[in-house]
């Protein structure tokens, strides 16, 4: 049985690939060539910590059938026999009522935790790179088959292409909010590890009952899973290491709201129709 899933969503439609980054800058790597990094540079560290390890790569409702399998960079990552490439088309998000020209990051992230095979699942951001000590951790967790913990690293550290660092910021902030302090739940997105069972039987996935902006970018659902896994009895861990940041544009309108609060999704969540490249 495959022991850890890596989970990442995603599009060949330019994101990120314009304007300035938040701290002011150009960067010329495109979204697919930073997919095709970190994926490669993840796998490679994960593997030589003798895991069996599967990425799982959803290609979210893709714009003018440009796949992922079809881009310069991302097809050679995807040609790797340890990389799953779910293709979720665009008929089937417009079957679920959603607008299938946007991009729903946690919908998404739904679908590839669904079609995960491994023990354990760690749902991550193509923007995200490991680093050998995190990995480390992460091969610590993977062998031990501890279900009552999900897992947050110590902190995220913002960098440029060159690995230079620009800013930090932790996952358990001190800030006085339970939230933050406790639970862990700033930038969760990037980084959440447990049990495949933890993420089907006890979070139930990314909330779907929200109706969230049909044409905006979803965020700020991350920290309602973590808050659904606590609340189910699963008690957050940290890790003594921070993931890396691969910093680019956002240039995209955000749907923000509160999320914060525990929710109960329908039996379907995450089983949209899939193609399996």
């Amino acid at each position: 049985m495959i022991k850890l899933s890596v989970v990442i969503t995603g599009r060949d439609d330019g994101y990120g690939d314009e304007l300035l980054t938040p701290y002011n800058a150009l960067t010329p790597d495109t979204f697919c060539f930073r997919m095709k990094r970190t994926i490669q540079n993840n796998l490679s560290l994960l593997e030589s910590k003798n895991i069996d390890v599967q990425y799982v790569v959803v290609d979210w409702s893709p714009i003018n059938e440009k796949t992922l399998d079809k881009n310069e960079y991302t097809k050679i990552a995807l040609q790797n026999k340890k990389v799953k490439h779910v293709i979720v088309p665009p008929e089937s998000v417009s079957e679920r009522g959603w607008n299938s020209k946007n991009f729903y990051e946690y919908y998404a992230k739904n679908v590839g935790i669904r079609n995960s095979d491994g023990e354990y699942i760690l749902v991550t951001n193509p923007d995200i790179l490991f680093t050998d000590e995190i990995c480390n951790e992460i091969a610590d967790v993977v062998n031990t088959s501890n279900s009552n913990n999900y897992y947050r690293p110590h902190s995220r550290k913002d960098v440029d292409n060159d690995l230079n660092l620009l800013a930090e910021g932790f996952s358990f902030p001190k800030t006085g909010l339970f939230v933050d302090e406790v639970l862990g739940t700033p930038a969760s997105g990037d980084f959440v590890l447990t049990k495949k069972e933890n993420f089907i039987d006890k979070a139930m996935g990314y909330n779907e009952t929200r109706n969230t902006n049909a044409n905006m970018q979803q965020t700020n659902l991350d920290g309602g899973i973590i808050l659904n896994l606590f609340k189910a009895g699963i008690q957050p861990a940290k890790l003594n290491n921070s993931i890396l940041h691969l910093d680019h544009a956002k240039p995209h309108q955000k749907d923000y709201g509160s999320t914060m609060h525990e929710y109960v999704n329908p039996p379907h969540w995450g089983l949209l129709k899939v193609i399996i490249n």
